[in-house]
């Protein structure tokens, strides 16, 4: 899709997300040390990537952007592979996991990081509604008038939405072992459109939803690759 936009910048966002109970893998461990060696950021050959526009344009509407600048590296390599282990590792799908290259590691886990987009449609009507009636509440009576204001803005537009778009995708994922053996391949897209509250498109919020989707694409990534452990044995491989 293509934009036009300004530029514009903002505060660094942490790629980040929390783990539960229901992260844990209750099935057969495959044993022997994962490593995660760093995954590419190709994200840079989608041209409809914004690395410093905060705001994009389409024919019809306004949509503000998981711009790059607001990352602490626009590079996002780091920082995706270090979730990808960390969540691993929470799954207890191997026995352990590692980040890097190392060379005494019974799996190697490769691939690249293809898309990491997050669109959210500016509802301007519902923004504009908001900021009058709490300008108009601070006008009248303070810290407690705007207070007020805000309340009373929250519940007039609590009805209102925005679109929600994110697409991350996982591509050229392999698992092969000290000898360069491939028991694994796997590319997986999460591709999502929603409409949430209006609020979700804030300009710091819709960093969250990209986030989300690396969750889901990676549980879907160690559910695969404990469905081939099963198929091909590979609990019982030692070295």
């Amino acid at each position: 899709m293509a934009f036009t936009a300004f530029f514009l910048v903002g505060c660094a966002h942490t790629i980040s997300y929390k783990m539960t109970d229901a992260d844990r893998l209750n099935g057969k461990q495959i044993t022997g040390v994962l490593c995660v060696q760093p995954f590419l950021d190709n994200t840079f050959s989608d041209h409809a990537i914004a690395i410093t526009n905060k705001v994009g344009y389409t024919t019809n509407d306004t949509w503000r952007l998981n711009y790059r600048k607001k990352y602490n590296s626009t590079n996002l390599s780091a920082e995706v592979t270090g979730m990808i282990m960390k969540q691993i590792s929470y799954s207890g799908l191997f026995t352990n996991v590692v980040l890097g290259t190392a060379t005494n590691a019974d799996w190697y886990l490769s691939g690249t990081l293809a898309q990491f987009i997050a669109m959210g449609q500016v509802n301007e009507d519902a923004e504009e509604r908001e900021a009058v009636l709490a300008g108009l509440g601070a006008g009248t009576g303070g810290a407690i008038g705007g207070a007020l204001g805000v309340i009373i803005g929250n519940a007039t537009t609590a009805h209102m939405k925005s679109i929600i778009k994110t697409i991350v995708k996982l591509d050229e994922l392999k698992v092969s072992d000290r000898t360069g053996k491939v028991y694994w391949r796997d590319s997986i897209t999460i591709s999502n459109c929603v409409t949430a509250s209006f609020h979700d498109a804030n300009a710091g919020y819709i960093f969250n939803y990209p986030d989300w989707a690396l969750k889901e694409a990676v549980t879907k990534m160690i559910v695969h690759m404990e469905s081939s452990a099963l198929t091909n044995h590979l609990a019982e491989i030692s070295h």
